[in-house]
C-alpha cells in the first residue's frame, strides 16, 4: 500500500496487477480497466495444437484459482521451495556479513554472528542498564543529534541496515523505530527504540511495563567512530529519551560487543 502510495505521488496513476481475478486487486481502487489478449493463427494443424495447448492451460489456471488451497500451494509452499532453490537466503545473509564488515569491521561481524547462533540458545545473555527516573545525563551533547526515520524511510533504511525489509517492517509494525545518530554533518550510527516488547524468538528480552517506558537496542556505531563519539551518542540518546516520572529507559547492549560495552558500563558508572 506504501509502495502505491509513493508511485501516486510520483505521478503514475494506473497499476496493471497482472492476469487473475483475486479480490484484492479491486481492493486498492474503485476503477477497473480489463485488458484482454488476442492470439492469431492459420488453419494449420502445427498452429491449431498451439492454440489449442494455449487454451488448455489458461482454462486449467482458472480452475486452480478457485481453490484457495491450491492458490497457497502455488504462492507459498512453492514460493519457498523455489526461494529456497534459488540460494536467496544465501545471498541475503552474506550481503549482511559484507553490510556489517563495510560499517563496523570484522570484529563487529563476530558479534552479529554470535547474536544470530549462540544468544538464541541461551550461551549468552544480554546487558541490561537502567536509568534512573530522575537523572540526566551530565554531559552536554553539543554536537549530537537524532533523526528518527519513519516507515517510510524504509528504503533508506536498508541500505545503512543489514536487516532485510521484511523484519524492518516488523519491527515498525511492533512498536519499534529506528534512529540516526550524527555527530555534526556525519553519520556515526544508528539505534533501534521499542515502545512495546523485544523478543528472540518466544523468548521476551524486554516488555514494556508503563506507557512511557522506551528500550534502546541493536545500538550500531559505524567503523571509525571514536569512543568519545560513542559516549557523546548513548548521551545523547538519553537526554532525547529519558522518561519523566516512574518509567525507565532501558539500554540493550550485546555482551560480545565488548567495544562498546565498556563505553556504556564506564557510562553508568559515572552516571548513574
Amino acid at each position: 500500500l506504501r509502495a502505491l502510495k509513493a508511485f501516486h505521488s510520483s505521478g503514475y496513476y494506473e497499476v496493471d496487477f497482472s492476469t487473475g481475478e483475486d479480490d484484492y486487486k479491486r481492493y486498492f481502487t474503485n476503477k477497473v480497466e480489463e485488458l484482454d489478449e488476442f492470439r492469431f493463427g492459420n488453419n494449420s494443424p502445427l498452429c491449431k495444437a498451439a492454440i489449442w495447448i494455449y487454451k488448455a492451460k489458461e482454462t486449467l489456471k482458472q480452475l486452480l484459482k478457485r481453490s484457495p488451497s491450491l492458490v497457497r500451494l502455488k504462492r507459498v509452499s512453492l514460493g519457498r521451495i523455489m526461494y529456497t532453490l534459488s540460494l536467496a537466503s544465501a545471498k541475503e545473509f552474506f550481503g549482511r556479513i559484507h553490510k556489517i564488515i563495510e560499517q563496523r569491521g570484522l570484529p563487529s561481524m563476530m558479534v552479529y554472528l554470535m547474536g544470530q547462533f549462540i544468544v538464541q540458545i541461551g550461551a549468552g545473555g544480554i546487558l541490561l542498564f537502567k536509568k534512573k527516573p530522575t537523572a540526566r545525563p551530565s554531559r552536554f551533547c553539543q554536537n549530537i543529534s537524532l533523526r528518527p526515520l519513519s516507515l517510510d524511510d524504509y528504503v533508506e533504511l536498508i541500505g545503512l541496515s543489514f536487516l532485510s525489509a521484511e523484519s524492518i517492517v516488523n519491527r515498525y509494525y511492533k512498536g519499534g523505530g529506528c534512529v540516526l545518530i550524527y555527530d555534526q554533518q556525519e553519520l556515526i550510527g544508528y539505534v533501534w527504540i521499542s515502545q512495546t516488547s523485544i523478543q528472540r524468538g518466544k523468548r521476551v528480552i524486554w516488555k514494556q511495563e508503563k506507557y512511557e517506558d522506551r528500550c534502546v537496542y541493536d545500538v550500531w556505531f559505524f567503523r571509525g567512530c571514536t569512543r568519545n563519539q560513542m559516549e557523546e551518542g548513548l548521551c545523547g540518546l538519553v537526554k532525547e529519551n529519558a522518561p519523566k516520572g516512574r518509567a525507565s529507559l532501558f539500554l540493550l547492549i550485546e555482551p560480545f560487543d565488548r567495544e562498546l560495552y565498556g563505553v556504556a558500563n564506564a557510562l553508568f558508572v559515572r552516571e548513574g
